[in-house]
């Protein structure tokens, strides 16, 4: 038996073995070519380690470095995106031959399905969910506004479908770390689906950004925004103000934040409010499943000061199409 880091020319092998072993059809990394490309294929670097025997795989885990959106790093933080595995292989040697390999500072998943495993080998941390609700919602289906809000001359809104460049370096501060690079090629070059992002300027100098995106489902009048990863520091009071214009202006229900490790205080001040109802993460299709975003963390020098948002790793990836 053989664990190595596969090559281009598996990626047939790959798609192969998940959709032997898959127990439903036509998973979404083997039904759009384009999706499993933009997660782990960079140039002819393919992200998957592999476990075979007489050219037959019995294991595949599938990650995502940060590297992979942005060049300027090295493989210090993965996510995994994809486990599977015979059953009478121990899947547990493809994450060990990861480590041994990168001696990553992070590597986390997502969605480890079975709970058992889950609980017993890994430290899980559940992502908490804050709410901006909008009292005057009332559901129309319509396209999003991106608009320039503006407040007494100095705070302002501006929501558009790119990021701008001149954005300070000091936003720049999270565990891990992500720079503009990253936020560009994961979200603003996304091929899947349309991001949006709100700028928060103070005196024309940006202070905050929101990566977004709008859930709307026509059937289940729904229509909200969910915020996918965040660039800077949620604090000033006035930028609320102008998020609920932006809701009005928009029509939406709420603005979903889902993190972990951001300052609770900080974000009750700010106008969310914590859900301590069940949390709902299915709108492709809609279920109305109780389905919490559980991080399951298998290595972190980070310690508390890590921050996740519900748009890492693979996290935020199309289920259907």
């Amino acid at each position: 038996m053989k664990i190595r880091i596969s090559q281009k020319k598996d990626k047939k092998k790959i798609i192969d073995f998940i959709k032997n072993r898959y127990f439903r059809k036509n998973h979404i990394l083997t039904k759009k070519n384009g999706i499993f490309d933009f997660f782990f294929l960079k140039k002819n670097k393919l992200n998957f380690v592999i476990a075979e025997s007489n050219n037959e795989i019995l294991g595949i885990l599938g990650f995502i470095p940060n590297s992979h959106w942005s060049s300027k790093f090295d493989l210090n933080d993965l996510w995994i995106g994809w486990w599977q595995c015979e059953k009478r292989f121990n899947g547990l040697m493809l994450i060990n031959f990861l480590l041994y390999k990168y001696k990553p500072k992070l590597l986390a998943t997502y969605g480890v399905q079975n709970k058992i495993l889950r609980d017993k080998l890994f430290s899980n941390e559940e992502l908490k969910q804050y709410l901006m609700i909008n009292k005057n919602y009332r559901f129309k289906n319509s396209k999003l506004k991106h608009v320039k809000i503006g407040l007494k001359n100095k705070f302002e809104l501006h929501s558009l479908k790119r990021l701008t460049k001149n954005i300070h370096k000091n936003l720049f501060h999270s565990n891990p770390y992500k720079d503009l690079k990253f936020f560009k090629n994961k979200y603003e070059k996304n091929r899947f689906y349309d991001y949006f992002f709100i700028h928060f300027k103070t005196d024309n100098k940006i202070n905050l950004i929101l990566i977004c995106r709008l859930i709307q489902n026509k059937k289940k009048k729904i229509r909200f925004i969910k915020i996918l990863d965040v660039i800077g520091a949620i604090k000033k009071i006035e930028y609320s103000n102008l998020l609920r214009k932006f809701l009005n202006l928009n029509n939406l229900k709420y603005i979903d934040l889902q993190c972990l490790n951001l300052k609770e205080k900080t974000l009750i001040k700010f106008g969310f409010k914590k859900n301590k109802k069940e949390i709902y993460n299915f709108y492709e299709p809609y279920k109305k499943i109780h389905s919490p975003h559980v991080v399951s963390i298998i290595k972190n020098i980070y310690k508390k000061k890590l921050y996740f948002y519900a748009g890492d790793g693979d996290n935020e990836r199309p289920r259907v199409l």
